[in-house]
């Protein structure tokens, strides 16, 4: 039977017919904002240094916590009903290395890439902007360069450089808006991705020494399964994004004309963040669709695998003997389903192909009765 392609409306459409309600996501919702309003307001201060630490130590370990209840809730199980259970969702972010799947290295440098280049482009962008379409502020920049080539001195150099500011004020708002934004698309992406391979390291029993690596190219290595992912995952990112810079730049302007001079770039990173707060719980809810939809037909593949995996981990010696007795449980579970999934196959097989001679038969039979 031909599997369907994974694509963002099948994904949707699963969302809608399975999800869960979203009243069990409401604390988790509210504690994530107010980590992030505390974060967005720090970081427009003196002390963005505690911002920045705020958003590796509480609030990417919050999106790995979401991604996990995400898993309990839509997997069936109860929501926690005591804050300790949410502490130790958030303890298992560390405890478990998920973490690393929206923190690392190599995501630290390739978003510090992305956003040079990104800034780049965007001031590149502005200056193209003024040279077509404002000749009289180009032509003041020129000269002012060309002062800055015969100039030595700090004070005049200050002097300049506070020239250039006024010269450039109209466009400064516009500027730091784009900015934000490319950050913010880059962080949408890190965390889209990274809610996906959560969900891989959750549901795919491995040893702890298993490289993600090993999985990625395992399960998602082959290009129909990246095309499908890169496409829907596309789709999201530009969704969360459009909303996003919807109620940013939006609200900036908005906020503008109604009280020009309040902290407008504050505000309307504010107004920014509660549509992520509320995308988020939607974002890792699709995603866990989007993984059983892509990982559903891998499932004979899956199971050889985790039982692979599971007889490797009980042959440590140095296992605890109760860890050992509940692996060996998993083990008899994941060997059962994969007898019984490989029974159906092979009698579907048979079925299939019984079929075509069935139909050929009837066909001889009716052209023997046609020229009787």
């Amino acid at each position: 039977m031909a599997q369907k392609s994974v694509t963002f409306r099948t994904v949707f459409k699963r969302y809608k017919r399975e999800r869960r309600s979203i009243k069990s996501y409401l604390l988790l919702t509210l504690a994530f904002l107010a980590f992030s309003f505390v974060t967005v307001y720090l970081n427009s201060t003196e002390l963005a240094l505690f911002g920045a630490i705020l958003l590796v130590f509480v609030i990417f370990p919050l999106i790995v916590v979401f991604s996990e209840y995400t898993a309990l809730i839509e997997s069936g199980a109860p929501a926690p009903r005591n804050s300790r259970a949410y502490f130790d969702l958030y303890k298992n972010t560390y405890r478990s290395g998920r973490l690393r799947h929206i923190f690392n290295l190599r995501n630290v440098v390739v978003f510090l890439i992305y956003f040079l280049v990104g800034m780049f482009i965007a001031g590149l962008g502005m200056t193209l902007f003024i040279y077509f379409f404002d000749k009289p502020v180009y032509d003041q920049m020129f000269n002012l360069m060309l002062e800055f080539q015969g100039t030595s001195t700090p004070d005049a150099l200050n002097v300049l450089v506070t020239k250039i500011e006024l010269l450039l004020e109209p466009y400064i708002p516009s500027q730091i808006l784009a900015y934000n934004l490319v950050a913010t698309l880059g962080l949408i992406f890190i965390i889209v991705k990274g809610v996906f391979n959560i969900y891989f390291s959750i549901f795919i029993e491995h040893r702890p020494t298993t490289s993600f690596i090993v999985l990625r190219n395992t399960f998602v290595g082959d290009a129909e399964t990246k095309s499908s992912l890169r496409r829907v995952q596309t789709g999201i990112v530009l969704i969360v994004f459009s909303l996003y810079t919807l109620f940013n730049v939006g609200g900036y302007f908005l906020l503008q004309a109604i009280n020009p001079h309040g902290p407008l770039f504050l505000q309307a990173e504010l107004l920014g963040l509660v549509v992520l707060t509320i995308a988020l719980p939607f974002t890792t809810r699709f995603t866990f669709y989007l993984y059983h939809s892509v990982m559903e037909k891998k499932r004979e593949q899956i199971l050889r695998f985790a039982i692979v995996e599971l007889r490797e981990i009980i042959k440590n010696p140095n296992l605890p003997e109760q860890t050992k007795t509940y692996i060996t449980q998993v083990l008899k579970v994941r060997e059962q389903e994969y007898a019984a999934l490989t029974a159906v196959e092979a009698e579907q097989k048979v079925v299939d192909e019984k079929a075509p001679a069935s139909n050929d038969d009837t066909t001889n039979e009716e052209i023997d009765s046609d020229n009787k």
